[in-house]
């Protein structure tokens, strides 16, 4: 009988360490995910903004170098069109939906530095694999992203700035096939 007491409270402390160690791994992920949202509430209604064409192939230094990828051009932005413009990168994250993005794929060719409350916030975007990434200081954020780069292309055009293409969709057997038909 006592063997059977001193098992079952075994068992009761083992679980209730289990239970205890989810709900604090819970109250983690409750507090990250909080954090990224605040972090995208950045994007809402900045003071100033500079948007950047990114080139993922190469490299970028000094002047040119935004995290690490070659800025091929930049506009900083008029008041009026800050808000437009950092909205479409807080659009893309929140448009996402569940299995579209790419697993260790990043290839960002937006980026934008907005300035609120005095503080700088960078965020670089993939539609290529539909991924966000957010700077702030030492701090990364990630964010699955969604959408349609339209404006961001057309305000780098009509600004002539060059930009990088995501290569060309790779022609398989299957789809030419399909096209003969």
């Amino acid at each position: 009988m006592k063997y059977l007491i001193g098992t079952l409270i075994v068992i009761a402390a083992v679980a209730a360490c289990d239970w205890k160690y989810d709900s604090l791994e819970a109250t983690k992920e409750i507090k990250a995910a909080k954090a990224e949202m605040a972090f995208l509430n950045h994007l809402q209604e900045p003071q100033s903004a500079t948007v950047y064409s990114l080139d993922p192939a190469q490299k970028g230094s000094g002047a040119t170098d935004f995290h690490g990828y070659k800025i091929l051009g930049e506009i900083k932005l008029q008041p009026e069109d800050v808000t437009e413009a950092a909205l479409e990168f807080k659009d893309a994250a929140e448009s996402f939906k569940d299995g579209l993005a790419l697993p260790g794929c990043f290839n960002p060719r937006y980026g934008i530095r907005v300035v609120k409350g005095g503080k700088t916030f960078d965020y670089a975007l993939s539609y290529e694999c539909n991924h966000l990434r957010g700077y702030d200081g030492s701090k990364t954020y990630d964010f699955d992203a969604a959408g349609n780069p339209r404006v961001l292309k057309d305000l780098f055009k009509n600004a002539n700035i060059p930009q990088s293409e995501p290569p060309a969709a790779a022609v398989t057997p299957a789809a030419t096939a399909e096209e003969t038909k």
